[in-house]
């Protein structure tokens, strides 16, 4: 047998083994939390893009002194795409000039944003009555429902399959206040 120094010797088998067994253990560990962390990474995402959206509308409405309105749409990708009673919130949304019929892209709307939907399996957005189909806001920056402003609502968003996480949920509904400069919400 050929005499090898012990600066050439590599692992042997069973070293080898025992490593590739803790690294198993470790990995089956962390391998669900990390999971975890891309759904609320993904979550924290799509509900940052629809907040974004909602600024972007009040801003809007502000900067051009009318009314601009963010509404749900089935077909964002449609060279002309229109608000879509029968859609969800996650399928994709237009923000727009809102000259003629509340909530309904018309005759000289200007399509300001199309959003395109999240990703598969992402949030599933679900707003208060208020808000179900869509959001204006008028020229003093105020959301408005109907006739009668300044309309209050909530979004709540959450994964499939799983229980809305409280501090969207709060900062949703805090931006929200804010925008409409309704400070604290003592009513609930």
């Amino acid at each position: 047998m050929i005499n090898v120094p012990s600066s050439f010797r590599g692992f042997t088998l069973i070293e080898l083994l025992v490593t590739i067994s803790v690294l198993a253990i470790v990995l089956s560990l962390a391998i669900p939390s990390f999971q975890d962390m891309i759904r609320r990474n993904r979550l924290a995402s799509e509900t940052n893009n629809l907040v974004s959206a909602l600024a972007i509308a009040r801003s809007e409405a502000i900067k051009r002194g009318g009314i601009v309105t963010i509404c749900k749409t089935s077909n964002p990708d449609a060279t002309s795409p229109n608000c879509a009673v029968g859609a969800s919130w996650e399928n994709g949304l237009i923000v727009f000039t809102d000259g003629g019929t509340r909530g309904t892209v018309d005759g000289t709307d200007l399509r300001l944003k199309v959003q395109q939907p999240g990703s598969i399996g992402g949030p599933i957005i679900t707003p208060t009555i208020n808000f179900a189909n869509f959001v204006s806001y008028a020229a003093a920056g105020a959301a408005v429902a109907g006739s009668c402003p300044p309309a209050r609502g909530k979004a709540f968003s959450c994964l499939a399959q799983s229980q809305p996480l409280g501090w969207l949920a709060a900062r949703l509904a805090a931006l929200s206040r804010e925008q409409q400069g309704l400070g604290q919400d003592h009513a609930g």
